[in-house]
């Protein structure tokens, strides 16, 4: 995530395992630097087996 505001900040928020993790961050960063709009990208992976017949 990064703040995406007037000037991005450059800070990479590490790769987090859920969304209070997430939500988390995003309080304390903003804690920290007074950003408060943040570009979220979200990743998923399925995994689908044949159907057995």
């Amino acid at each position: 995530m990064t703040d995406v505001g007037d000037k991005d900040c450059g800070v990479k928020c590490p790769e987090l395992g859920g969304e209070q993790a997430v939500v988390d961050w995003m309080a304390e960063h903003t804690k920290e630097t007074g950003h408060e709009r943040f570009k979220r990208i979200y990743e998923d992976y399925a995994l689908v087996k044949k159907a057995e017949k």
